[in-house]
């Protein structure tokens, strides 16, 4: 529950922890420690049972995405002027973002997105739903291994590049600009895949639940975030990080609570894998949108740890950011 300014209550729109911590602005959903979590040498690991990109944007759109400036693409209109508040922070933030966003060696980690594509399990020439699908990695990794996509994102920045970087797979590839709760509710699509979404989303399981109502029966879910720590303390101190780097960051999720949301909106067969994810503090500070200083920042980050978010000072002097990556999957009952 959180508290509005007369003091009254009201729930969290995602309702997936009553309890309150992780800020997002003043106060969020506090994550609440979860059972059944089992850790081994290998990490936590739970298991349930229109035309192609880019062709007409032009040499311009070529030669911006090589020298790392703006693709400068125009919006829809007709999108803009359905956004709320948060996803016209999101759209503005990310359309500035999106050089470095694409160069970053997290989002660009070509190892790591074939395990994501190796996750999800999918059949050959599987029509994928890429949700938040920004500058196009993604959406890369599932055209490179013989799939087809459709990607959908808030800033039309991504989109742009997206475009860009998937010309080459012709029309098996087409992106746009706007959210997955506005695209037809028709369930055309063999799987949905986001990746480092969930923690900018207010609503987690009304986003899973658009993804569900968009992939067949039988069809796939899979979500890839970095998860935080289920002791509401140390999630509160990662919070509060978090927004200071971030304005439009909301919250992460502990392990357990996403386990929690893909059951909620009715999916089945649940897998959990973590894994290892490493952050150099400066290039992930320096590609995001800071409420406050660099140096606040660090002093907050150093001040503290937590499980999925501990802080490693380097003989340098620089800083690694020790992180947790949750991959899960689900199925939409055949």
């Amino acid at each position: 529950m959180r508290s509005t300014r007369a003091g009254r209550q009201r729930p969290d729109p995602s309702g997936l922890s009553p309890d309150a911590s992780c800020e997002r602005t003043r106060n969020l959903p506090r994550p609440r420690r979860q059972p059944g979590e089992r850790v081994g040498e290998r990490g936590l690991e739970i298991s349930g049972r229109r035309r192609a990109c880019g062709q007409g944007l032009g040499l311009r759109l070529h030669l911006a995405r090589l020298s790392g400036g703006p693709v400068a693409a125009a919006p829809s209109s007709e999108y803009t002027r359905r956004m709320d508040r948060h996803d016209e922070a999101l759209s503005r933030a990310f359309d500035q973002q999106a050089p470095l966003f694409e160069r970053s060696p997290v989002q660009s980690d070509q190892a790591a997105l074939a395990r994501l594509v190796t996750f999800a399990g999918l059949p050959a020439g599987a029509h994928v739903l890429d949700a938040g699908c920004g500058p196009g990695l993604v959406a890369e990794a599932f055209l490179s291994a013989g799939h087809r996509v459709t990607g959908v994102d808030l800033s039309a920045e991504m989109v742009a590049r997206a475009r860009v970087r998937c010309a080459r797979f012709g029309d098996r590839g087409s992106f746009s600009q706007g959210r997955v709760q506005d695209l037809p509710a028709a369930a055309v699509h063999d799987a949905a895949v986001s990746r480092f979404v969930l923690h900018h989303v207010r609503d987690p399981v009304d986003f899973l639940a658009a993804q569900v109502a968009r992939v067949r029966p039988g069809g796939v879910v899979v979500a890839s975030d970095h998860a935080a720590d289920p002791e509401p303390g140390r999630a509160r101190w990662h919070g509060e990080i978090e927004v200071a780097r971030d304005v439009t960051h909301v919250r992460n999720l502990s392990a357990g609570e996403l386990v929690d949301a893909f059951a909620r909106v009715g999916l089945a067969a649940i897998r959990l894998v973590e894994e290892p994810l490493e952050l150099d503090f400066d290039e992930w500070f320096d590609r995001g949108t800071p409420r406050a200083s660099k140096d606040e920042v660090r002093r907050m980050l150093l001040a503290g740890r937590a499980r999925g978010f501990e802080p490693v000072p380097r003989p340098d002097g620089r800083i690694t950011i020790r992180l947790v990556r949750a991959l899960v999957r689900g199925e939409r009952a055949a």
